[in-house]
């Protein structure tokens, strides 16, 4: 017999347009799945070209509320927010909220309001240790800290992404420490193929090296240019496949270097099938905040379960994957001639035992395991609260 669903309604609040947190998206689908909350409202914020309203399927909306004042400056950037967090209450004023869940440390103080005004649950779910990031600086990372030791304790239940995070909110904020949920793709299968040898006319020798993700300076991107331009083997080849601000610098060096290569982003149902025609993944990721000395990112995880062999950079909870699970180089420092010295390394290297390693990783690392501690969280949660 079917259980009775002890939550009806369930909005996540997200401050961003909300067009592919695939996050999100894996937890919502979880939530209805098993059976633990009926219908889920995702607030966003409102983009042009994008709908107000959008149906994800039959349990699962999207509303993207308008902004008002949004300028440059600090006191603009809260002004603005204050506004669109009110109409946001005012979108939800006829609702009646069972469980809220909080995406961001900045839409914390509007979850905490919603809390009080339903008498519902709260659920905190940072995407990164947003109160160390290379953004956060000044009187902008002192006020993060401010709030949130002021409201987290207001929250009946937090989940971060990596342990290292975890551990650092249990020692701020003397709270118990946080459930972890890696930030793991559904399981696929991969099926080998050479999409990136067709299309860019590689040879079959060619040792194709994938950097996926967003073309930005706080990547790494500039290193891993540099290291390509300097290599001489034009059998050793770098594809960017993504789109950001380094974009247009990324297509000067493809037209002036025999090795790097530009590929435009694919949609995510199919971006598995690209990735696994690649050698090697490349996350160069610089050691510029804790956020980064502590993050486990999505495309380390899909760098395995397409079967990538990877080079990182010294990240502490990187560094401990990659290592314990001997599925790629480690760099010491980052600099590009480090970065050059791994990429001859693993390029002489047998890859089949290093994509064997990262496939096996990929059956333990990935949605299906992390969906099972959550939901076994939310159902702790549930008992603790009747």
């Amino acid at each position: 017999m079917k259980k009775h669903n002890p939550i009806k309604f369930n909005v996540h609040i997200y401050p961003s347009p909300f067009e592919n947190e695939s996050r999100i998206l894996k937890v919502t689908k979880s939530l209805i799945m098993h059976n633990i909350v009926e219908s889920v409202l995702i607030i966003a914020k409102a983009k042009a070209g994008l709908p107000q309203k959008q149906q994800i399927d039959d349990f699962r909306h999207v509303l993207r509320v308008k902004t008002g004042i949004d300028g440059p400056g600090l006191l603009a950037k809260i002004i603005g927010f204050i506004e669109w967090s009110i109409r946001v209450i005012m979108q939800l004023k006829h609702e009646a909220v069972d469980m809220v869940n909080c995406h961001s440390l900045s839409v914390l103080p509007l979850c905490v309001a919603l809390k009080f005004r339903y008498h519902c649950l709260l659920v905190y779910e940072p995407h990164e240790l947003e109160t160390e990031t290379h953004e956060s600086k000044g009187i902008r990372k002192k006020l993060a800290k401010i709030t949130e030791k002021a409201l987290i304790r207001f929250v009946d239940k937090t989940f971060v992404v990596s342990a290292s995070i975890a551990d650092q909110y249990a020692q701020m904020y003397r709270i118990v420490t946080p459930t972890v949920i890696l930030n793991c793709p559904v399981y696929i299968s991969p099926t080998q193929n050479d999409l990136f040898r067709k299309h860019f006319c590689l040879s079959s020798d060619a040792v194709i090296f994938l950097y996926q993700g967003n073309l930005a300076k706080e990547r790494g991107v500039h290193t891993i240019l540099e290291s390509f331009k300097r290599i001489s083997d034009s059998k050793i080849v770098i594809i960017f496949m993504g789109s950001g601000p380094l974009e247009a610098e990324i297509k000067k060096n493809v037209d002036e270097n025999r090795n790097i290569y530009l590929h435009s982003a694919v949609p995510p149902e199919v971006v598995l099938r690209y990735t696994a025609s690649a050698d090697v993944g490349i996350h160069f990721i610089p050691n510029t905040c804790l956020n980064h000395y502590y993050c486990m990112p999505n495309k380390l995880f899909e760098y395995s379960m397409a079967g990538l062999p990877v080079i990182i950079s010294n990240m502490h909870e990187m560094a401990s994957f990659v290592n314990k699970h001997n599925t790629g180089i480690v760099l010491q420092n980052e600099s590009a001639e480090t970065l050059i010295k791994a990429i001859y390394a693993i390029s002489k290297k047998d890859l089949s035992a290093l994509k064997k390693n990262a496939l096996e990783v990929a059956k333990i690392f990935c949605w299906e395991e992390q969906e099972k501690i959550m939901i076994v969280e939310y159902r702790k949660l549930f008992r603790s609260k009747k």
